[in-house]
C-alpha cells in the first residue's frame, strides 16, 4: 500500500517537510512496514489541489501535519483527497490537533472527512498504526475520532528513546526534493522536550517536560549530510533550549568543522536558546556569530515581558530575565547588537506594565525590540478552559488570504491600499486573545500606542539622539512616551499616523468571533512588523516631522536626528527591522 504524508508550509515553500520525513524515516526502519508499505515523497508545497490528483488516486493512506498556519489548506486538501479516493484512510497529527478531550471532540466533529487523529510523537503512533492497519480505527492507542478517544495524556505518551532519533537526511527521505530545489531550509534537532511550562507554549507542560537527548553519533551523521549539500542554504536548530547542555557546545564545534571542511556555510537560526542561560551559551553564541553564518548578526534574547506579574500569570516566573544580562553585556562589550523578543498583550499585561517593559528594555541597552502578537494554540495552558475562565479570556479568529503570503513591503509601497476582496478564497486562520481580565480594547489600544512610539522612534533610530539626550537628563522612556501622547493634538502629522495605527488595532482586536482581513496593510502589520508605513512617511515628510516633534521636544535635537537619516530611501527602511539611519542599517544588514 502507498502512504502519502506531508508537512505543508503555505508561506515558506522551500522549507523541508521535516515532521513528516521523521515519520517516514522511523517507519522505514521497521522491516514489516518496509515490506508492506511504500512511502511517497512527503508533500511540502502549497499547490492547487488538482495537481495532487494522481498521487491521491494511488495512495491508500494520507496524513498531514497540522499547524495554525496550514490548517485551512490541510482541510481543503483532505476533502479533495476523499472526493477522489473515498476508501482511503485520512489522518491528522501535529501541534494543532488538541489533546483536551472536549476540544478533541469538537475538532473531530468539524472535520468528518478525517478518519483518525493522533496526539503525541507521530513516529511511534504511525508505525504502530501501520503494523496493525487491519484493526478497527477506534482500537489504536494515542488516537481519537468522532466516536472514540484513546488518548491518555502523560509523559509516557510523549516519550521517545535517545536511540530512536529519526534520521531523514541520511535515510534519503529528502533526496528527490534536494535534487529538484535550488535552495532549501533544513530543520534539525539534537533533543526533544522542554523543562519549562510557559502558558503560551506547547513545548513544555507536565506531559512533555522530559528532555530526551538523541545519540550524538546520529546527530553528527545528519550534520555531515547537511553540510555536504550546497543547496541547503539555511539550517534551523529546533531544540527548545539550545545551549542548555554542555554537549550543545560540541555540536556547534562540529558544525564549524563541517563548514571548514566543505566550504558550505548555511545560515543558522534557532527556535529557542537556553531560557535561563548557561555557562556554555556565551561560547556557543560566539561560534555561531563569528565562525558560522548566523541568521541574524545580533543576539536574540526572548524575554516576552519584563513585568513580574505578567511572567507569573504566564507561568514563566521561574525563568529569570536577569540571568541573561551577563550574556547581553558580553555582546555589548564586543560591539555586537542585541535584540529582545517580546509578546505584546499577554494575559496579565496592562498598558502600564507594558510601558515598564519598554523602559526596562531601553535601560538594558537593547538595540532593537522585536515584538509579536500572542497566538493561541492548542495544547497550551492558555488554551485550557480553566485558564480562560480564571483570566476571563476572550478569543477570536483572524483570517488572512493565502494570496497575501507572497506579498511584502514592495507591494505595499507601490499600492498602499491593496486589498483582496474575493468572497471565496483560501484563508490562513490564527486565533488570538482580544480581551482578558487585565485589559479591554481601550487598554490594548494604549499598549499599542506605547509600542508605536518605541518602534517608530527608538527601533527605527528616527529619534535616536533626542531620546538618548532626554534619557540622560532624567527624562526616562515612560516620561517621553506619556509626554508625546499628552501633546499629540499639537502634532497633526503624527496624530494622523497614530490614528491610522489605532484603526488597525481596533480592527484586529474588535469583539467578534472572526475577522476576515482583506487589506494588505493589516496583514503585514500583524504577520511581519507591527508597523504600517511610518518610516516611509517620516522620510518623505521631513519638514512636517521636524515641525510636529519640535512642539514637544527640543527642535535642535530633532533636527540633528533628521540630519543623520539616510540620504536616499530604500526598501530596507520599510520592513520589520527598518532603521532610518545608515550606520544602524549596516549593523543589522543580515537581519533582512
Amino acid at each position: 500500500m502507498r502512504v502519502q504524508l506531508g508537512t505543508i508550509s503555505v508561506i515558506h515553500e522551500t522549507w523541508l517537510p521535516y515532521a513528516s520525513a521523521c515519520l517516514i524515516s522511523y517507519c522505514n526502519k521497521i522491516p514489516a512496514i518496509r515490506s508492506n508499505f511504500t512511502f511517497n515523497d512527503p508533500l511540502y508545497k502549497y499547490k492547487p489541489m488538482e495537481e495532487y490528483n494522481n498521487t491521491f488516486q494511488e495512495s491508500g493512506v494520507f496524513g498531514l501535519t497540522c499547524y495554525v498556519w496550514n490548517q485551512s489548506y490541510n482541510d481543503q486538501l483532505m476533502q479533495h483527497y476523499k472526493s477522489i479516493n473515498p476508501d482511503g484512510i485520512t489522518m491528522y497529527g501535529g501541534p494543532n490537533v488538541p489533546e483536551d478531550p472536549e476540544l478533541a471532540q469538537q475538532f473531530a466533529d468539524e472535520r468528518p472527512w478525517i478518519d483518525i487523529f493522533w496526539v503525541g510523537p507521530g513516529e511511534k503512533l504511525i508505525s504502530e498504526f501501520l503494523l496493525n492497519i487491519d484493526q478497527p480505527l477506534h482500537t489504536h492507542q494515542g488516537s481519537f475520532g468522532r466516536t472514540w478517544n484513546n488518548v491518555e495524556v502523560g509523559r509516557k505518551l510523549y516519550q521517545i528513546a535517545p536511540e530512536e532519533m529519526p534520521t531523514p537526511y541520511i535515510d534519503g527521505v529528502f533526496d528527490s526534493i534536494l535534487a529538484e530545489e535550488k535552495r532549501v531550509k533544513a530543520s534539525f534537532e539534537t533533543n526533544r522536550g522542554c523543562p519549562y511550562k510557559c502558558a503560551f507554549c506547547d513545548w513544555g507542560g507536565q506531559a512533555r517536560s522530559k528532555v530526551t537527548k538523541f545519540e550524538l553519533d546520529k546527530v553528527y551523521e545528519q550534520l555531515d549530510f547537511i553540510y555536504n549539500r550546497k543547496n541547503i542554504a539555511e539550517l534551523e536548530i529546533l531544540d527548545a533550549n539550545f545551549g542548555m547542555l554542555e554537549r550543545d557546545l560540541e555540536v556547534v564545534k562540529q558544525m564549524k568543522q563541517h563548514k571548514d571542511a566543505t566550504g558550505n556555510n548555511p545560515k543558522i537560526s534557532y527556535s529557542g536558546l537556553a531560557k535561563n542561560g548557561s555557562k556554555w551559551l556565551p561560547e556557543i553564541i560566539d561560534i555561531i556569530h563569528h565562525d558560522l553564518d548566523a541568521d541574524q548578526r545580533n543576539l536574540k534574547v526572548s524575554f516576552q515581558t519584563h513585568s513580574e506579574k505578567t511572567l507569573e500569570t504566564i507561568n514563566r516566573a521561574n525563568i529569570k530575565n536577569d540571568k541573561l544580562i551577563p550574556l547581553i553585556e558580553s555582546f555589548k562589550q564586543k560591539g555586537l547588537p542585541v535584540t529582545s523578543e517580546m509578546i505584546i498583550a499577554l494575559p496579565g499585561e496592562t498598558a502600564d506594565s507594558w510601558l515598564y517593559t519598554l523602559q526596562k528594555d531601553y535601560e538594558l541597552g537593547i538595540d532593537f525590540m522585536r515584538t509579536y502578537f500572542l497566538n493561541l494554540v492548542p495544547n497550551t495552558e492558555i488554551y485550557t478552559k480553566e485558564f480562560k475562565t480564571k483570566h476571563k479570556v476572550k478569543s477570536k479568529v483572524l483570517a488572512f488570504p493565502y494570496s497575501f503570503s507572497g506579498l511584502g513591503y514592495k507591494k505595499l509601497h507601490t499600492d498602499p491600499e491593496y486589498r483582496d476582496e474575493r468572497s471565496t478564497y483560501e484563508f490562513e486562520e490564527i486565533e488570538i486573545m482580544h480581551e482578558c481580565s487585565s485589559y479591554n480594547l481601550d487598554e490594548v489600544v494604549r499598549m499599542f500606542d506605547y509600542w508605536w512610539f518605541y518602534h517608530n522612534f527608538h527601533n527605527s533610530r528616527a529619534l535616536n539622539l533626542t531620546m538618548k539626550s532626554l534619557h540622560d537628563t532624567q527624562h526616562d522612556i515612560k516620561f517621553q512616551i506619556t509626554w508625546f501622547y499628552q501633546h499629540l493634538d499639537k502634532m497633526p502629522f503624527m496624530q494622523q499616523l497614530v490614528e491610522k495605527n489605532r484603526a488597525i488595532i481596533k480592527n484586529i482586536f474588535k469583539d467578534e468571533p472572526r475577522t476576515e482581513v482583506k487589506d494588505l496593510a493589516t496583514y503585514l502589520y500583524f504577520s511581519r512588523c507591527l508597523r504600517s508605513d511610518e518610516i516611509y512617511q517620516f522620510w518623505h515628510n521631513k519638514d512636517q516631522f521636524i515641525d510636529d516633534l519640535s512642539q514637544v521636544y527640543p527642535r535642535e535635537l530633532v533636527e540633528q536626528d533628521v540630519a543623520e537619516w539616510k540620504t536616499e530611501f530604500d526598501m530596507s527602511m520599510y520592513g520589520t527591522d527598518a532603521r532610518i539611519k545608515p550606520q544602524e542599517a549596516l549593523a543589522i544588514a543580515h537581519e533582512r
